[in-house]
């Protein structure tokens, strides 16, 4: 028994919220110099995210389109001291913007025509 005025909106075959088709990762570690005082390395990773929805609905206007995020790492350990050693790392180095969280307002609250509540993930700190 439905209610009246309650619309009911068919999802069946919609991606799944949050889930995209497909991921990848891929990493490297490679030793650059073997020194006295301990190695020197150089670390990459990739990850690469498919397109995701952020609602049931499969709205465009809140999808986030495939992406790609390259983290490094210079890290330098201690032979001479077990348990030391220091790191420089350089997170998201393609400086792309992706959304990371959509939540549509329109679906649900009356005469928010076209809202969007949307949190990005902005590797530039100088705003």
């Amino acid at each position: 028994m439905e209610s009246p005025g309650v619309i009911r909106v068919c999802c069946v075959g919609n991606k799944l919220i949050q889930a995209p088709d497909y991921t990848q990762n891929v990493s490297l570690d490679w030793r650059l110099a073997q020194l006295a005082s301990g190695d020197l390395r150089l670390l990459v990773d990739a990850n690469y995210y498919g397109k995701q929805y952020f609602d049931a609905f499969n709205t465009e206007r809140d999808a986030q389109s495939a992406y790609g995020i390259v983290n490094a790492r210079f890290a330098s350990a201690s032979t001479a001291k077990r348990g030391f050693g220091a790191d420089l790392w350089i997170k998201h180095l393609t400086n792309r913007q992706y959304l990371s969280y959509a939540l549509n307002q329109n679906d649900w609250t009356p005469g928010c025509s076209d809202l969007t509540m949307a949190w990005w993930e902005n590797p530039d700190l100088r705003r």
